[in-house]
């Protein structure tokens, strides 16, 4: 997003007043606490309406949970086109010459397709991945990205736009036409329609349409690893509760004891590497609750709170690692490649040379609470 449009952060008052919206019984757990942090920030291409993100300080790094709001009227962002969509029916996309990169990086944010895998680039600044592949993605987004452009056609009412993409794990050049009714039509590499209303409008709910099929597909590969069937005996013996709720990427929370999230895009309906790490971290983060463990106080001296936090997840970490090896050990390449792209290259390579836990510690705390 423009920098002339910064987060805001909100009281605590606007905190309590922002769950009373949204607040969804059923996941009533998700949604209770006193450890909340509220910010929005505006969005130049929809008129009148703000990016919300409504983070659970409870652990590190946060949870989130992002919504669409007039201050009125809430969306929540349930990782597909839906809510974006349902603002273009209301007449609030205001698209000009100015925001309409903004437009495609938040799109990119907010909608995930599975057989649609492409990814505008806006910030030079930004890899889209880390670990090794992370310098060469770097220089072919500033390759690509010295030659953006934005054109207007008035005859053809519609945007023709030249910006980096990433597209089947390589950053290339794209070439990107949009429409005045945020309508999106990558012509390069590959030509792929997206925000094309395609889709039925159903209410924007929490839950997701394929909970069901996307927790057993992933438990079906978890139990592959012998470290991870028996996490997952220990989770069913507990008669803990995993649920998988629709959102924007990915990230899983254990609110309460015995009680655990993990968020998947809308639209997808089928096994992702992604959501697989986050529902190994999320048992092992009930395990850890049910043996008497816990992450700290957030509102206590954050050094402390930081420390607690990563020997927390370094426990989580650790399992993530043994299951990877172990999955890729059964040819299940995709895996650790993935789990490498995530930022846990380092930490992964250093597990698998045999580094003691002290190393895998400081590797864990500069690696993600410093970056």
């Amino acid at each position: 997003m423009n920098e002339r449009d910064p987060w805001i952060e909100l009281d605590s008052f606007e905190i309590s007043q922002f769950l009373d919206k949204v607040y969804d019984e059923d996941f009533a757990p998700l949604l209770t606490g006193r450890a909340f942090e509220l910010r929005k920030k505006k969005l130049r291409f929809f008129d009148g309406y703000e990016h919300f993100v409504l983070s659970n300080k409870s652990m590190l790094p946060h949870f989130n949970l992002d919504f669409l709001s007039n201050g009125q009227d809430v969306l929540y962002m349930d990782g597909s086109e839906h809510p974006l969509e349902l603002l273009v029916q209301r007449g609030c996309l205001k698209l000009t010459k100015d925001n309409i990169l903004e437009y495609l990086s938040f799109f990119s944010l907010a909608a995930f397709y599975p057989n649609r895998k492409v990814k505008f680039i806006i910030d030079p600044k930004k890899s889209p991945y880390s670990g090794p592949s992370a310098m060469g993605h770097h220089f072919n987004i500033l390759k690509y990205h010295s030659n953006t452009m934005v054109e207007y056609s008035e005859a053809e009412q519609c945007f023709f736009i030249t910006i980096p993409v990433l597209y089947n794990g390589e950053t290339v050049k794209g070439f990107v036409q949009v429409s005045h009714d945020g309508e999106i039509h990558i012509k390069q590499p590959v030509h792929v329609p997206l925000m094309d209303k395609s889709r039925d409008h159903a209410p924007l709910l929490y839950s997701h349409p394929y909970e069901h099929d996307l927790l057993e597909q992933n438990l079906d590969i978890l139990r592959i690893s012998e470290t991870g069937a028996q996490l997952l005996n220990g989770y069913l013996n507990r008669g803990d509760k995993l649920t998988i709720m629709s959102g924007v990427e990915h990230g899983f929370i254990a609110p309460h004891e015995g009680i655990a999230f993990v968020i998947a895009p809308q639209n997808m309906d089928t096994y992702s590497p992604y959501q697989l790490f986050d529902i190994i971290a999320a048992l092992k983060d009930l395990e850890l609750q049910s043996e008497g463990y816990d992450r700290g106080d957030p509102f206590n001296q954050e050094g402390q709170y930081i420390r607690l936090n990563t020997v927390y997840n370094l426990e989580i970490v650790e399992i993530l690692c043994k299951i990877v090896t172990e999955l890729e050990q059964s040819d299940f390449s995709e895996v650790p490649l993935k789990f490498r792209r995530l930022g846990y290259d380092k930490i992964y390579g250093a597990y698998k040379h045999g580094e003691d836990k002290e190393t895998l510690y400081n590797i864990l705390l500069n690696t993600v609470y410093e970056e």
